[in-house]
């Protein structure tokens, strides 16, 4: 009885070794995958961000000047046009002062709203005597308005190693 050895013997157990070195590569991955470090990451995103803000106006005209009728008398008469210029709509107040050369001689206050693009004359009267010295003068008070803006904001999220890229 004579044996032959010339037939390949390690064709069953190389491709055992490679098929066992490419499962345990798979593995090795998988692992890998599963459990990669998670680290910090600073993100940017946009986010709409209420704020504060006065309503923008113009005067289109202010004046004031002396008369007289029958009903009042001799008066002083103020008028300022506000027009606003907002995109958003409010409650202005102006406020008319008349000087006199003792000082403040008389004072009106008034309040009105204005929507987008509007415009109001505000007129204030005051009693005068004739021939008396008066200047007038007026401020405006314009509304304060809730507006939105987008604004750049941070925040740090965690990501695995294998996902920084995306």
């Amino acid at each position: 009885m004579t044996m032959n050895l010339t037939g390949d013997v390690s064709t069953p157990r190389s491709s055992n070794v490679k098929k066992g070195l490419i499962i345990g590569c798979i593995v090795i991955a998988f692992i890998i995958i599963l459990f990669a470090p998670i680290i910090p990451v600073t993100e940017t995103y946009k986010e709409q961000e209420y704020y504060q803000r006065t309503a923008t106006y113009v005067i289109d005209s202010a004046t004031s000047f002396e008369s007289w009728n029958l009903q009042i008398g001799f008066y002083v008469q103020s008028e300022v046009t506000v027009r606003n210029t907002d995109s958003l709509g409010g409650t202005f107040n102006v406020k008319h002062d008349l000087y006199d050369i003792n000082g403040l001689f008389g004072s009106v206050t008034d309040s009105f709203y204005l929507g987008a693009g509007q415009s109001y004359k505000s007129i204030a009267t005051f009693n005068t005597r004739m021939g008396q010295d008066t200047k007038a003068y007026y401020t405006v008070e314009p509304p304060t308005v809730t507006d939105t803006h987008l604004v750049d904001k941070t925040r740090i999220v965690y990501k695995p190693l294998i996902y920084l890229n995306r």
